[in-house]
């Protein structure tokens, strides 16, 4: 039912993203709060694969302005993709502030099994995986990436890859820290 519920939802989620009706709603973002509450979501699926889950901020972090629903959907799309591609090892979640780029970093980090660059050229596209044997093998639709993405761009945000097969692969997340002001300036 689960997996049925996050088809559902992603399905609506890519149809409003393609229609550009994605509402944002800017509110004050406590990041503590944020990945604590991204990693209660994932943990299950972590402990469930012998994962060591990693989250954290440092001390004195600041909130930012941002929409924390959002934030959180990007965290968990990439959060449970790193469980769903590592067995017995480690994910990480860590959280930076970059004030010199007014910017919110997250760098989401696996042991797991790791992409070629041809496999990262495609990981963005809507219903695709990294290769065809990967939905058989690990499930999922190809959309939490591409939503993610979606989200990303229409915060004025990025996503950056690093992958080795058989290694690992890295996700940084960039988001401006005042997301009131983008949004403000956009409609200009």
């Amino acid at each position: 039912s689960q997996d049925l519920l996050n088809l559902v939802n992603n399905t609506l989620d890519q149809s409003k993203i393609q229609s550009g009706q994605i509402d944002f709603h800017c509110e004050t973002v406590d990041i503590t709060m944020l990945i604590e509450a991204t990693k209660a979501i994932v943990f299950p699926v972590a402990q469930k694969r012998n994962i060591q889950l990693w989250a954290s901020a440092p001390k004195h972090m600041p909130s930012i302005n941002g929409d924390f629903g959002k934030l959180k959907q990007i965290l968990v799309n990439h959060l449970s993709n790193a469980c769903k591609f590592t067995q017995d090892g480690t994910v990480t979640l860590l959280a930076k502030h970059l004030p010199q780029k007014a910017r919110m970093q997250f760098t989401i980090t696996d042991s797991g099994i790791g992409m070629t660059e041809q496999q990262i050229n495609h990981i963005f596209e809507p219903y695709q995986q990294a290769d065809s044997s990967i939905s058989n093998r690990f499930g999922g639709t190809g959309l939490g990436l591409s939503i993610s993405q979606k989200l990303c761009e229409l915060m004025q945000g990025e996503i950056r890859i690093q992958s080795t097969p058989g290694v690992g692969t890295s996700f940084i997340i960039e988001i401006p820290d005042n997301l009131a002001h983008v949004l403000e300036q956009g409609n200009h």
